[in-house]
């Protein structure tokens, strides 16, 4: 085995390395030799859910007052202690990010939910078939090529019903 076939984590994750194997791949041209990680790890819905549930709609900084934005952060910067008061570093960066974010959703601006309104007030049966038969001409227009000239068969069906 040569001296640059690694397979790099960290220390925090030796406990969870099942084992590490060479792969014997045949049509390997490569000078490096394949190596596999296993590793025991639980990606349950329930952790993944708790990755994705912060919000992350993008802000429109042209819409937002940068000035307000930059008063509200620094306010809030001024209020936590410094860094090195702090026992853990990934709290310090927690807290940070928790305050940047916070900022942000405060001053960037809110989208508007509407009503969605329905395309037609009133559906009756006759405007389901009709419906039904576009969707089917269309589907065997569709199927024929969707054929272009003015004559075709399959043009004019799937024109008749629009």
């Amino acid at each position: 085995m040569s001296a640059i076939d690694y397979i790099l984590f960290q220390d925090r994750y030796k406990g969870n390395v099942v084992k590490i194997e060479k792969l014997e791949i045949d049509s390997n041209i490569s000078d490096h030799i394949p190596l596999m990680l296993s590793l025991k790890c639980d990606i349950s819905y329930k952790k993944m859910k708790e990755h994705t549930n912060a919000k992350s709609s993008k802000v429109n900084w042209n819409k937002v007052d940068k000035n307000e934005y930059k008063t509200l952060l620094n306010e809030k910067l001024e209020k936590i202690k410094p860094i090195s008061e702090k026992l853990n570093l990934d709290q310090a960066f927690e807290e940070l990010t928790k305050i940047i974010s916070d900022t942000t959703v405060k001053i960037a601006p809110r989208k508007r939910k509407g009503k969605k309104k329905k395309k037609l007030p009133l559906m009756n049966e006759e405007i389901i078939q009709a419906v039904k038969r576009k969707k089917t001409a269309f589907f065997v227009w569709k199927q024929h090529g969707r054929p272009k000239e003015p004559g075709n068969f399959y043009l004019k069906e799937n024109n008749h019903h629009i």
